[in-house]
């Protein structure tokens, strides 16, 4: 059973070889106690027909189910039922079993409310914070990630799960990482989203302000999987304008230096004025409706008061 974001997803893998092996590679990822799954897959090793890493597929919608077939794999997707199939004919059956959870991962997050970004997830220990930096492939998520040692922890450098949670957004980490990056410390760890940095690489550091409109096309075109299928497109912009309004979206212009985080240590800290303001704003609503409860409850005790004391002894 593996944790990822908070949801239970049960991988019943065959033959036993192949289970075993699998147990090991998402160990960090394994869930503690007994209680029941979200989801469950069953993923059944057939053959070693493929021998190349998976070709890019997108899973098509049949009206009751996901379908997602390649070379290498045939899989099927019902989150009605929370139940998925998998069958692989793979020499390299963990590459294709990681692309197909990366497929179900992103739908599961549009089914929950939660979403599956290209982004490298920064956590500052100090404060629960993260940072988020989104774009595609050779944008410099891993760049960026090499750049911040010792400034963060690295929740991954390619793909990150966010949900919300209470008026904010949390951010958390994944099992799917570039292939070279070696420190993977953080891979389970979550934390408060207080920025998205668009990266865009330049001979120059700066920030630019991106309007809502942008701020919600930019996260859009960064959510795989959900951003390829017309059917999602609603949910899908709905969710990253949310997004784009709770949490600041900056287009980052950054080089091969650590210099940008001059420009990120402010942002941090309007966010987390935001959030203690919430937070008090939040108690104090609290207070008025303890208040309120208080004045209700004293009005009731006085009109019974009065309501006895007129009344007989016979009814009494």
């Amino acid at each position: 059973m593996l944790d990822l974001a908070g949801w239970r997803v049960r991988l019943a893998c065959r033959p036993a070889e192949f289970a075993a092996e699998t147990a090991t590679h998402y160990a960090p990822f394994a869930a503690a106690g007994d209680a029941s799954p979200h989801l469950t897959i069953e993923v059944t090793l057939v053959g070693n027909a493929a021998a190349s890493a998976p070709e890019a597929a997108q899973p098509a919608w049949n009206g009751t189910v996901w379908l997602l077939d390649a070379s290498g794999f045939s899989g099927r997707i019902d989150l009605a039922q929370a139940r998925a199939a998998l069958t692989l004919d793979s020499a390299t059956p963990q590459v294709h079993l990681e692309y197909f959870l990366r497929v179900l991962l992103a739908l599961l997050a549009q089914h929950e409310d939660g979403l599956l970004i290209h982004a490298a997830g920064l956590l500052m220990p100090a404060t629960g914070q993260v940072y988020l930096f989104i774009g595609c492939s050779g944008s410099g998520k891993s760049t960026v990630v090499r750049l911040s040692s010792g400034k963060g922890i690295a929740l991954n450098d390619d793909l990150i799960l966010v949900r919300p949670e209470g008026g904010d957004w949390m951010a958390y980490g994944t099992p799917f990482w570039n292939a070279e990056t070696g420190d993977r410390a953080g891979q389970t760890a979550r934390g408060l989203v207080a920025g998205v940095y668009v990266l865009i690489q330049d001979g120059a550091v700066y920030l630019e302000p991106c309007s809502p409109a942008l701020a919600t096309a930019e996260l859009a075109i960064n959510c795989p999987v959900a951003n390829g299928d017309p059917t999602l497109a609603s949910n899908l912009l709905a969710r990253c304008r949310t997004l784009a309004e709770t949490v600041p979206v900056r287009r980052l212009h950054f080089r091969k230096d650590p210099d940008f985080w001059q420009f990120l240590q402010p942002v941090a800290a309007e966010v987390g004025d935001e959030h203690a303001t919430r937070n008090t704003q939040h108690a104090t609503r609290n207070t008025q409706h303890a208040t309120r409860n208080t004045q209700h409850a004293t009005r009731s005790h006085n009109a019974c008061n009065s309501m006895m004391s007129r009344r007989t002894p016979q009814e009494l």
